[in-house]
């Protein structure tokens, strides 16, 4: 099956009030990659209600794609401690509305 590349979404919650993201939680998170596969990530950390890490994976299934992206995530919270004060919400592909004119 060829591999497409699919936009995930991973939602967080801080664990405690007043919890900042890390400036180095981009490069922490791309650097968590168990394999090649990560073709870019971005931090919304402005989002709301909580940030959203976006994750451009390389992945044969959507499905796949938003189980590596949870992969990721874990794994980049062992590698950054300071990411441990967030919790994964969710690891989604967001749907997106097309207006056809």
């Amino acid at each position: 099956m060829p591999e497409m590349i699919y936009l995930v979404h991973i939602h967080l919650s801080p664990r405690r009030p007043g919890a900042l993201l890390p400036s180095e939680c981009a490069s922490a998170v791309a650097g968590s990659a168990s394999r090649p596969g990560v073709a870019h990530v971005v931090v919304h950390s402005l989002a709301e209600p909580y940030p959203v890490v976006g994750l451009y994976l390389q992945e044969a299934t959507l499905e796949r794609a938003e189980a590596f992206a949870r992969r990721i995530w874990e794994r980049a919270v062992v590698a950054e401690p300071a990411l441990g004060d967030w919790e994964l919400v969710r690891a989604e592909v967001p749907l997106l509305q097309v207006d056809e004119e």
